[in-house]
């Protein structure tokens, strides 16, 4: 189960967006073996991408209608169109941007746990 924590520090650090308007983390234990097997990319594709389809589709729309955010086709994504932006062996980030928002969303590998960080900056009222 996943458990809600502060965005770490580390990671606001990092000046993924260059202001945070609202930021989000979550931490769930994962066994030592899994981290072993999956990249944090291979992780984030996982957790969006095993999704229910009907999810998948709502998810998208309200990205695109609410958020105005641009996606790319989902036969070529599996982390519902967010773009993979850089990885690494401990995190991979997704982004995306749109008329409204611009978006982070962070998969990290830490010692027995997965750490995922969404990040938002409003770019319009």
């Amino acid at each position: 189960m996943a458990r809600r924590m502060a965005v770490p520090e580390r990671v606001r650090a990092m000046r993924l967006i260059d202001r945070v308007d609202y930021g989000d983390a979550f931490a769930a234990d994962c066994p030592p073996d899994v981290l072993a097997h999956y990249t944090p990319d291979e992780l984030g594709e996982l957790a969006m991408g095993r999704a229910p389809r009907w999810l998948q589709l709502f998810v998208r729309l309200a990205h695109r209608r609410m958020l105005g955010l641009r996606l790319t086709p989902s036969r070529l994504h599996r982390t519902l169109g967010w773009d993979l932006l850089s990885g690494t062996d401990d995190e991979a980030l997704y982004g995306s941007t749109g008329r409204l928002v611009t978006v982070r969303l962070l998969v990290l590998k830490a010692p027995g746990q997965v750490v995922v960080v969404f990040l938002l900056r409003r770019d319009r009222p």
